[in-house]
């Protein structure tokens, strides 16, 4: 609550500041309990702290009367999410599910779509960005005749509630938010103008007015991992991570899972991009690493090799391979199911779950590519464990699992759950370093880590 409010852990507050929180308090109160008529079990403080985290707290005080009350109606599923026990719907794979005949005859979905893009960066100076615009690119190349999109680029969270907006009075019907720190944003438009899709790119987000995506990279790292270790000749390895949110974790222990598989003996030394006052490559070096986990793909600005999995040879990188993110796979598919009317069949009626989509490499929005550089028995057996994995006989979170701290998981035939693979909190045994706390991140990583950051339990 210090937090939304705009204060310190310890600050305190003036007699002024205490007045003011009551009123607004009180204000909210009496709209939250005059609609409560379901009786949520949801108690007033807790949907106040919902409330003014997406509205904001000084913005929350200013509302009429008539606005608040339309406002805490129009957000009513965002206080039900809250008494839910398990609040997001993960969907593992596209839906499969056969439309009726009557869909068939009769024109249910809608054919014709103006779809938003809004990007944090540009697709020159961010790989994430890029990836992305690539999927942009296919969605039009795949719908020519359906489906026209614009996007928007460098969008910050000051002006991001301005572009939504601005691609809604546009004709848009479709927005893709590409980036966690946008999701409260979204929400607000969302609520705001119900006819319009909104989907933001982030998992475990619990919110029922927009949809969230996210892709199963982990599936991806475990290959890499295995790479690595293959590759590695001093069993010394580096994976360099960006944010530490959810779904980073089971990236990073899915790769030392794989490297340790082929290698028992490896070790993954972890570097964050993230942590101020870290020089990643030179603390890399130090520890006489052979074999590197960088970034997941190039930047078009940037004439660099350091990427993907790559030896560090006197300096110049040589490229082994690296994990694809196809976006447009898995916005090609989710155009699909709001052109032909199945995107309904996702929601629910008897629930009120958020709903993510969490594919992966048996949706085909997840790959491996491997370079020339990588031996052909090695080709073959990354070829092998990915059939594994799309055909669901294998899991990289199967069996007994060691963590840094001892035993998560001792019954070798059981497999961790979708959720605990997405909110894992801890790192596996042949993880050199930890994950960051707040104090430690760069003041740019610290809207995201808000939003989607793993609670460092340990730390």
């Amino acid at each position: 609550m210090q937090e939304v409010v705009g204060k310190g852990p310890d600050e305190v507050w003036s007699q002024d500041e205490r007045l003011e929180f009551s009123s607004v308090y009180r204000r909210f109160m009496a709209e939250y309990t005059a609609r409560d008529k379901e009786k949520l079990s949801v108690t007033v403080g807790d949907a106040f702290l919902a409330f003014i985290t997406l509205y904001g707290y000084e913005e929350t005080g200013q509302m009429t009367t008539k606005e608040l009350k339309e406002l805490v109606a129009k957000s009513w599923e965002e206080f039900s999410l809250l008494d839910e026990d398990e609040d997001v719907d993960l969907k593992m794979d596209p839906n499969k599910e056969k439309k009726p005949l009557i869909n068939l005859l009769l024109p249910f979905g809608i054919s014709n779509l103006k779809v938003a893009f809004i990007y944090e960066k540009t697709p020159g100076s961010s790989a994430w960005t890029y990836a992305h615009e690539l999927g942009r690119l296919h969605l039009e190349q795949t719908f020519p005749d359906e489906v026209s999109t614009v996007y928007y680029e460098n969008v910050t969270l000051d002006n991001v509630e301005e572009c939504i907006e601005g691609a809604i009075k546009d004709g848009c019907n479709i927005i893709f938010t590409t980036t966690p720190s946008f999701v409260q944003a979204s929400v607000k438009a969302a609520i705001a103008n119900p006819d319009v899709r909104i989907l933001n790119c982030s998992v475990n987000t619990s919110h029922r007015y927009i949809r969230t995506y996210y892709a199963r990279m982990h599936e991806a790292k475990f290959l890499m991992g295995a790479i690595a270790g293959a590759m590695a000749g001093n069993d010394r390895l580096a994976y360099i991570a960006d944010y530490p949110i959810y779904g980073s974790i089971a990236n990073i222990n899915a790769f030392a899972l794989g490297a340790k598989m082929i290698n028992p003996r490896a070790e993954v030394y972890l570097e964050w991009t993230a942590k101020k006052d870290v020089d990643v490559m030179e603390s890399i070096l130090e520890k006489h690493v052979d074999c590197i986990s960088g970034k997941d793909m190039v930047i078009p600005e940037e004439a660099s090799r350091f990427f993907g999995i790559y030896h560090l040879d006197r300096g110049v990188a040589r490229n082994l391979a690296m994990p694809l993110w196809h976006w447009g796979k898995f916005y090609e598919q989710l155009i699909r199911t709001i052109m032909d009317g199945t995107w309904k069949y996702d929601d629910d009626p008897s629930s009120k779950k958020a709903i993510n989509y969490w594919w992966g490499m048996s949706a085909g929005v997840i790959d491996v590519v491997c370079s020339q550089n990588l031996p052909i028995g090695t080709k073959r057996l990354v070829e092998l464990l990915k059939d594994r994995i799309v055909t669901g006989t294998f899991n990289p979170f199967s069996g007994v699992l060691y963590s840094q701290e001892g035993v998560v998981q001792d019954d070798p035939a059981t497999s961790l759950t979708p959720e605990e693979i997405v909110t894992m909190d801890w790192l596996a045994e042949n993880v050199i370093g930890s994950i960051p706390r707040e104090e430690e991140l760069k003041e740019q990583s610290k809207p995201v880590v808000l939003q989607q950051g793993i609670e460092n339990k340990k730390g």
